[in-house]
């Protein structure tokens, strides 16, 4: 009875062994069969997506095979075909091609350098022309050049100098509508009045008419007045008038100095006029003799004087 049992048990364990295996099994195989699916599936996409890429670049590369063969034959259009044409004819001439562009574009960068030396070159050469020009190759030339341009300050030199004492010897100081008056700066000076401390001026004055016409008889003729001014006491005294035809004579006859033949200025009066323009004259002038302000000895006499 007891073996009858055991032979149950183990039946029975058997048999529940059996399913646990059966139930794993079945199990297992069904999860690498889900798996051996999705791996199908995901490779299946992959193949359609390259798929996909690989027709989308067919006709790219179709395109890029046609431009080539358009520019080839837009060449083989411009260029007429020979008999004899080659590939390596093709290839020399485009090497020869190549070449002219790059000599072209030497040239175009080159240019404005051998302008810049043209100019240098052509510059000194314009300078030097003028000079030989006007100087000539003869050395005679250039000496008497030379001579002429020494001789010419020497005959400005002196014809300066003879209009300077033309103008120096008798100056305008003013006119009116008979005569024109000029002091001679020359003789023009300063001297002691007699018996006083002052100084007077001792001046000539030349009258030109200036009422001459061209057919007058008269013309060349002037005047000469001699003069003692007083500027301290603003007077004027008069000593002689010379009446002139050509170069005056030095026998003259004038009155001597006198304190009674001082006269005071009137105004408006030709003496008035006189006064004030040799005044202003001598004033200006730096070349009139003597001096306005008393020397020592002057001074020492003054002083002698008021001492005593």
């Amino acid at each position: 009875m007891w073996k009858k049992k055991i032979a149950a048990v183990l039946g029975a364990a058997f048999f529940t062994g059996s399913l646990i295996f059966s139930s794993t099994a079945s199990a297992y195989i069904i999860n690498v069969g889900m798996e051996d699916l999705a791996a199908q599936e995901k490779k299946a996409a992959d193949t359609d997506k390259k798929e996909m890429k690989e027709k989308k670049a067919v006709p790219e590369k179709k395109t890029e095979q046609q431009k080539p063969a358009a520019q080839q034959s837009q060449k083989a259009e411009k260029k007429p075909e020979s008999k004899g044409n080659t590939p390596e004819m093709e290839r020399l001439q485009d090497k020869k091609d190549n070449a002219s562009m790059k000599a072209s574009e030497n040239k175009t960068a080159n240019e404005p350098k051998k302008r810049m030396e043209e100019k240098m070159a052509t510059e000194p050469k314009m300078l030097k022309a003028p000079a030989q020009e006007k100087h000539g190759n003869s050395p005679k030339i250039l000496a008497q050049e030379k001579s002429k341009e020494a001789s010419k300050p020497a005959e400005n030199t002196s014809a300066k100098k003879n209009k300077g004492n033309t103008k120096e010897r008798f100056q305008e100081i003013f006119r009116d509508n008979s005569f024109i008056y000029s002091m001679d700066t020359q003789s023009a000076r300063y001297i002691p009045i007699p018996n006083r401390q002052d100084k007077m001026i001792d001046v000539w004055v030349k009258l030109i008419p200036n009422t001459f016409s061209d057919g007058d008889t008269n013309a060349g003729k002037y005047y000469l007045e001699h003069y003692y001014i007083n500027p301290k006491t603003q007077q004027i005294q008069f000593l002689c008038e010379l009446e002139v035809t050509g170069r005056p004579s030095n026998a003259i006859k004038e009155r001597s100095y006198s304190s009674q033949n001082w006269e005071n200025l009137v105004p408006g009066s030709v003496e008035d006029d006189i006064y004030h323009a040799v005044v202003k004259k001598v004033k200006s002038s730096s070349g009139v003799g003597g001096a306005m302000s008393p020397s020592v000895k002057d001074m020492l006499d003054d002083y002698l004087n008021i001492a005593i």
